[in-house]
């Protein structure tokens, strides 16, 4: 027997042993991903303009729109992968973006627009891929509690060591790529963990709908049941996903204007409460068996979330606050409403 089936054989007869590990998987993994998405907006690029524009919101406008066409990719990509080509598609996602890295370094600064689209691209995917490892099973919730909360540190940790790299020395374009090289091999552990995770038992599949492909009349019905439902989340989705990538993009900026230029481990520090927050609020929502009391409160929770931004804004815009206080709470009020949607 070998290694991968023992692991294999131990996760299926310890339950805690398994949501421990898939847990640890899937958190690692998207980790893992953020460090290729995210490093680069540690720099600033202050030296470099294009078209009269700050090279650096160029640079972040054309991750975006990479990142959101593979969104759209997702919705047909996602729906129709075989199960056994996971482990593959998730290796030459990252490669393809690590790739892109590597052009961005290489390449003179006008091309970064190019490379920084093309990183983005297949990073969309991945948490299609990774939530493919986790769904069907009786822990299901429990493992999307904790892969949920992870962008929010791992974003803050991608800046803290981008920082930290660039006060070293390291140039701003080579910054992304020594990181996307650093957490290489911790990727394709991360994928082995998934890959070890078993498939759903017979009370799982009692218990849930296994995933089927859908087909493209299937998706097209779906969309056609629910279009106004989806209409408004997708909206209010995207407007709150704004206001969180300008936050988190220009967060050098923001803590640089705010009095913080030296201090790289603020990114990582200021976002472990609203992780902490997070946690606990998914965690105890995960005791409510009652769909549409679960919907009420979570329509609760975003709004509520929306206040505490809006009113930690004022205040700190007034002075009744510090600066550090203002991004913790303020992540916090944008955190809880994008885990609730």
């Amino acid at each position: 027997m070998s290694f991968k089936s023992q692991v294999e054989y131990r996760l299926t007869r310890h339950p805690l042993l398994l949501t421990m590990w898939a847990s640890t998987a899937a958190f690692i993994s998207y980790f893992c991903m953020y460090m290729y998405r995210k490093p680069f907006t540690a720099a600033t690029y202050d030296d470099w303009t294009l078209w009269d524009m700050d090279y650096k919101i160029l640079l972040v406008i054309a991750q975006v729109i990479g990142y959101a066409i593979s969104k759209f990719i997702g919705i047909r990509f996602i729906s129709g992968l075989d199960g056994s080509k996971r482990n593959l598609y998730f290796i030459g996602l990252i490669s393809f973006s690590f790739a892109a890295l590597l052009g961005f370094m290489w390449t003179p600064y006008p091309y970064g627009l190019m490379w920084l689209f093309l990183n983005g691209l297949p990073l969309g995917l991945i948490w299609g891929i990774v939530f493919q490892y986790l769904e069907g099973r009786r822990i299901t919730e429990i493992l999307t509690v904790i892969l949920s909360a992870n962008f929010i540190l791992s974003s803050g940790v991608a800046k803290s060591i981008g920082q930290y790299l660039i006060q070293s020395g390291i140039t701003e374009t080579s910054m992304p790529a020594i990181i996307g090289l650093i957490f290489f091999p911790i990727m394709l552990i991360s994928v082995w963990m998934l890959s070890c995770i078993p498939s759903p038992d017979s009370e799982d599949i009692s218990l849930r709908a296994p995933r089927q492909a859908m087909s493209a009349l299937q998706r097209k019905e779906l969309i056609k049941n629910y279009r106004p439902i989806l209409v408004l989340f997708i909206v209010i989705y995207i407007t709150l996903t704004m206001i969180r990538d300008i936050r988190d993009n220009f967060g050098v900026e923001i803590w640089s204007e705010l009095g913080f230029t030296k201090n790289t481990s603020i990114y990582t520090t200021t976002e472990i409460p609203a992780t902490i927050l997070i946690l606990v609020i998914l965690g105890l929502m995960f005791l409510i068996k009652d769909n549409r009391k679960a919907l009420n409160i979570n329509m609760l929770l975003t709004l509520s979330g929306a206040l505490m931004l809006l009113v930690t804004t004022i205040l700190f815009s007034i002075g009744s606050i510090s600066p550090v206080w203002w991004m913790v709470f303020s992540g916090c009020g944008l955190f809880i409403p994008l885990h609730h949607l």
